[in-house]
């Protein structure tokens, strides 16, 4: 039996569903249900920052595994609030398995723990985190990693990078808000490459994860296919029926402001622009996933170009 956190979330359902066709039985935790929650899965509504009821999940259940996918991924915040989804929550998964002697924990971290106002090629997963970090979010991401890799546990971590498919409410979402507003901020002629990972990729390392030999490794996810942000721009709407509009804007500028907002933006209210946004849109990031490849014998399931006409069907019925 595995247990699958963040259970009505983008990448928890589609782990789940991967594990289903394998033939496990999965239980699902996440603090409210939707309709995103596949058949099959028994779900349970669990604060994981709730000590006291992570410990009662795990002595209701025999877990063989977990898939920790759980956690607060918006840009913007109240320190507390990312402390506790994501330190917290994992630290209380951790001790969990620790006492029931789970066999495998697979932990679901981040790129962006490399995020810096730079351009990065190639990045592997030696990079000394980026510091002082850009927000929240990737501070807590970093001490979450900390704890999994201090457990004693046998554990892999999976840093997955710009998931794209089918029910994705965020990222895609939000960039084609922004072009029907003002146009998408466009810099270096859009030339700075970006990696992306097919949510099924994802999914797929995931299982590649816990059912490795191999423990203690921590891997990027991509589909290791970059390609320069124009072009999965134009791709993209390209399968809307739709031209793109792009909008030069001067980085300086923006970088100040961003900064500026940032300062008087209250927690609760997030700025329209923010430095670790600015960072992911302005310079190029790709990631080294070669380790992934050799060690769990991961090779993408589905390639970009497969994915985005599906994601373009998805995306009109949604807002139908």
């Amino acid at each position: 039996m595995i247990l699958v956190t963040g259970i009505s979330g983008f990448l928890g359902r589609y782990v789940a569903q991967q594990l289903l066709a394998q033939g496990y039985e999965v239980v699902g935790v996440s603090r409210h249900s939707n309709d995103r929650i596949p058949k099959g899965v028994d779900y349970q509504s669990v604060d994981l920052a709730d000590q006291a009821a992570v410990a009662a999940l795990f002595e209701r259940y025999d877990f063989k595994g977990v898939i920790h996918c759980a956690a607060k991924s918006s840009a913007w915040g109240t320190y507390q609030s990312f402390y506790s989804a994501n330190v917290l929550a994992t630290q209380h998964i951790v001790q969990a398995c620790q006492k029931h002697g789970v066999d495998r924990l697979v932990h679901i971290s981040s790129p962006s723990v490399y995020a810096r106002l730079d351009h990065q090629l190639a990045v592997k997963e030696t990079e000394p985190f980026s510091q002082p970090p850009l927000n929240h979010y990737i501070e807590t991401k970093g001490k979450a990693e900390a704890i999994v890799k201090q457990s004693g546990l046998s554990y892999n971590i999976l840093r997955p990078r710009a998931l794209i498919g089918d029910g994705d409410t965020s990222v895609i979402p939000r960039l084609l808000q922004t072009e029907a507003k003002s146009g998408i901020p466009l810099f270096n002629q859009g030339q700075n490459l970006m990696d992306v990972t097919c949510i099924e990729n994802a999914a797929y390392a995931c299982l590649l994860a816990l059912e490795s030999e191999s423990s203690g490794g921590i891997y990027n996810v991509t589909n290791g296919d970059p390609k320069p942000f124009i072009e999965l721009m134009t791709l993209l709407f390209d399968h809307l029926g739709r031209s793109p509009r792009f909008k030069r804007l001067p980085y300086g500028l923006l970088i100040n402001l961003a900064r500026l907002m940032e300062k008087v933006y209250p927690a609760r209210k997030e700025p329209p622009l923010t430095v670790y946004t600015l960072s992911t849109i302005a310079f190029s990031q790709t990631l080294d996933i070669s380790a992934l490849q050799e060690e769990l014998g991961y090779h993408p399931l589905v390639t970009l170009e497969d994915k985005v006409g599906d994601y373009a069907d998805w995306y009109r019925h949604f807002l139908s």
